[in-house]
């Protein structure tokens, strides 16, 4: 199952193993630029011994020479009388102690050489663990700092990833609340175009109503209209027919309140039957009690016959 790292543990994973390889190879070189020091040394020391050789094989002549009977010095001293003194032993004598002493000295030389030539063998490869060492701790320091590397790039993707689920988080949120205010608009429309629907449909159905009852209202005052003409023709026709009106004074109708007369410049006019009934005018509303209107007398009647009434006192 992955960890969500794949990718930066894989690159850590190879980057690692080029660090083991490259550990490696400086292991290698190292170690062959040791063994060749080594090497180097180990043939010096060859070399000593051969020379330490060399030395006491020279040495052991010069003695032969010295001690040779038949030889320079043997004839000098049997020239001098001492061929078979004890002059001639303690000269022997002193010749191999010579020759010993140089031998030794040449040895104990070649020894010091070579012990030499081992510290430094012991030194290249202590200079070779020291160079394995440093650069161990090089690279260690190399995989620290990657290691580092590595959780600032795991961090960094953690935080790539939650910005990406925020930005999602928020679009989503986004994408919601732009959803419920369309919701919330088209049932606003939708509410809007229901009321207002329904507003007409009471509006049409209160006009067509108010249309019936002014055909009705109408209807009914043509027909009181029609009475009162009937009544206002029976009524005239009772009285004198050079008198079809009445008047303070010159024919015109009175008016019953003792006092009022319609007057057109200050002089009285006369008004018939049939001018009051044909200025009559019907009101509607919802506080009017009476609904006949009479504009000659600004006044309010119950029926036109009530109008009429009023007129003929």
């Amino acid at each position: 199952m992955g960890t969500g790292y794949d990718d930066i543990d894989n690159l850590n994973n190879e980057t690692n193993q080029l660090y083991d390889e490259q550990l490696k190879q400086q292991q290698n070189i190292i170690n062959t630029s040791t063994q060749q020091t080594i090497d180097e040394i180990e043939r010096n020391k060859q070399k000593a011994d051969e020379q330490v050789a060399k030395t006491n094989k020279a040495l052991y002549t010069d003695y032969q020479k010295q001690i040779n009977p038949y030889g320079v010095n043997s004839e000098n001293l049997v020239e001098q009388g001492l061929g078979g003194s004890g002059l001639a032993e303690t000269t022997k004598a002193n010749y191999y102690n010579t020759y010993q002493n140089a031998r030794t000295e040449a040895t104990n030389n070649a020894n010091t050489i070579k012990a030499d030539f081992d510290a430094q063998i012991v030194k290249a490869r202590q200079n070779g663990d020291s160079q394995m060492a440093q650069f161990a701790l090089e690279m260690y320091k190399q995989k620290i700092n990657d290691l580092y590397n590595t959780y600032n790039l795991k961090f960094q993707q953690d935080q790539f990833a939650y910005g990406k689920e925020q930005d999602a988080l928020a679009q989503s949120n986004w994408e919601k609340e732009y959803q419920r205010a369309l919701e919330q608009a088209n049932w606003e429309r939708q509410f809007n175009q229901t009321q207002f629907d329904y507003n007409k449909t009471i509006d049409d159905r209160n006009y067509n109503y108010q249309v019936e009852r002014d055909k009705v209202a109408d209807n009914q005052w043509q027909k009181q209209y029609e009475l009162s003409k009937k009544a206002s023709s029976s009524s005239g026709s009772s009285r004198s027919s050079g008198s079809s009106s009445k008047s303070a004074s010159s024919g015109g109708l009175n008016v019953n309140d003792n006092s009022n007369q319609l007057q057109s410049n200050n002089t009285v006019q006369n008004i018939t039957i049939d001018d009051v009934v044909k200025n009559l005018k019907f009101v509607q509303g919802a506080n009017v009690n009476k609904s006949i209107y009479d504009s000659y007398s600004g006044k309010y009647f119950s029926s036109p016959e009530e109008a009429i009434k009023y007129w003929q006192g």
